[in-house]
């Protein structure tokens, strides 16, 4: 594989016939934008057209999950941003409320979340708004199912009984004894 100039290949994983993992790095001064990716098989080479963008601001997000019904902080931080208070925001996408978003640099925030009941499970999309400045982060934030869902049959009990119940439980694992 060859991602052009200012890219180098730090190993590259193929796990089945569909699948390569590939890890990069990429310099500090490699040139921004589309770039060509470019494939050498056995049968040749292939040129895989405009494939790779190279960004100058990106970031990362801590923790990278929640679940459902849960609120978190997650702290977010920036690479060549230029965040302001009041100036920038953040979104998680569809079912995730920001509750309060704090700037504490150019390239530090932290996110105060609540994901909703309506929050779809799986990978999404981060992105930092910062006026016409639009910095995405794909499948940045996943959002993991209910931890325990559970009921109790029966539901309530009198205080000073001894009572036997049932519990029907969601995404668990009972084990005899544990």
């Amino acid at each position: 594989m060859d991602f052009g100039e200012g890219v180098t290949i730090v190993s590259v994983t193929v796990t089945d016939s569909w699948t390569t993992l590939v890890d990069i790095e990429i310099a500090e001064d490699a040139e921004t934008g589309l770039r060509d990716v470019i494939l050498t098989l056995e049968t040749g080479e292939v040129t895989l057209a405009d494939v790779f963008r190279i960004v100058q601001s990106s970031f990362t997000v801590s923790p990278v999950n929640g679940k459902i019904g849960e609120t978190l902080e997650v702290q977010i931080e920036g690479k060549n941003t230029q965040w302001l208070s009041g100036r920038t925001w953040v979104s998680f996408g569809d079912g995730i409320d920001i509750m309060e978003f704090t700037v504490f640099s150019e390239t530090v925030a932290v996110a105060s979340l609540a994901i909703g009941s309506e929050a779809a499970p799986g990978a999404r999309d981060v992105y930092t708004e910062d006026g016409p400045k639009i910095v995405t982060m794909h499948d940045a934030f996943v959002v993991d199912r209910v931890g325990v869902g559970a009921t109790f049959d029966p539901g309530e009990a009198t205080q000073g009984t001894t009572v036997e119940f049932t519990i029907f439980g969601r995404a668990t694992d009972f084990v005899q004894g544990v």
